[in-house]
């Protein structure tokens, strides 16, 4: 351990920001030069008195001046973080109705994309029931004969009815699938920024 060059005073070592201080320890250092002395010619202990005490008027002025001046400077630095409190809430709030406004637009897009998916679907089961699935039922009924035979209108009927009433279960369980695709793509994304 390296000895400190820096001069004690009291049971304190000296700072460097103790510069600040220089003229009042040199006040204390020549009020106690003139106290350890065993005899006093004529009124030097009142003289150092009178001395000492203009000293400490004139620090306790300092004092006081520096202590209006802080708290001066912390009622602006209140109002700051007031203001700065003020705006944080406030871009908060926005950045809440920002991500509302965003979930709502990821909710409109899939609904679209569901739309989309459902009507090709759609498209595609009506035409796979024109195409394949309607004559081949037509085709039973001429040959069997029963008694929907005279109906083949309305069974095809019923069968674009059938379709017609999956359409919106379809899209919901579409929907529900890109919902979950895109909260998966979203919780990804959060991690990767946590990563970061």
């Amino acid at each position: 351990m390296s000895e400190s060059t820096e001069p004690i005073v009291g049971n304190r070592r000296r700072r460097k920001n103790d510069g600040l201080f220089d003229k009042e320890l040199q006040i204390l250092k020549e009020t106690r030069e003139v106290l350890k002395l065993e005899s006093v010619e004529g009124n030097t202990y009142k003289d150092q008195l009178i001395l000492l005490s203009e000293r400490y008027e004139e620090v306790l002025d300092q004092t006081k001046l520096i202590t209006k001046v802080s708290d001066r400077q912390q009622k602006r630095i209140n109002k700051i973080n007031v203001t700065l409190n003020s705006v944080n809430a406030e871009m908060e709030s926005k950045n809440v109705e920002l991500q509302e406004t965003l979930d709502d637009l990821a909710v409109a897009k899939v609904g679209r994309r569901a739309t989309t998916i459902t009507g090709i679907v759609f498209v595609g089961l009506f035409l796979l029931t024109e195409a394949l699935i309607e004559p081949r039922i037509e085709a039973y009924l001429h040959e069997t004969k029963g008694m929907l035979h005279d109906h083949e209108f309305a069974v095809g009927l019923s069968l674009k009815a059938v379709l017609a009433l999956m359409l919106r279960p379809i899209e919901k369980i579409v929907e529900k699938l890109l919902m979950n695709a895109e909260k998966r793509k979203k919780q990804k994304e959060v991690i990767a920024q946590e990563f970061d």
